[in-house]
């Protein structure tokens, strides 16, 4: 019986485990989609303001 619970948990850890990988990956991947958002941004509203302020002038 104490050998069928080692087993049975040692699978559910293997399992866990993976999926706790699957996430981390996921979240790491949106995180640096929106820096990259967030970087885009910023670099075209810089561009666009220094394209309209020599217009101006």
């Amino acid at each position: 019986m104490y050998k069928l619970f080692l087993s049975a948990f040692t699978l559910i850890a293997v399992i866990s485990l993976n999926g706790c990988s699957w996430v981390g990956e996921t979240v790491g991947k949106a995180k640096a989609g929106v820096e990259n958002a967030i970087s885009d941004t910023k670099e075209g509203y810089h561009k666009g303001y220094a394209e309209e302020k020599e217009q101006a002038l």
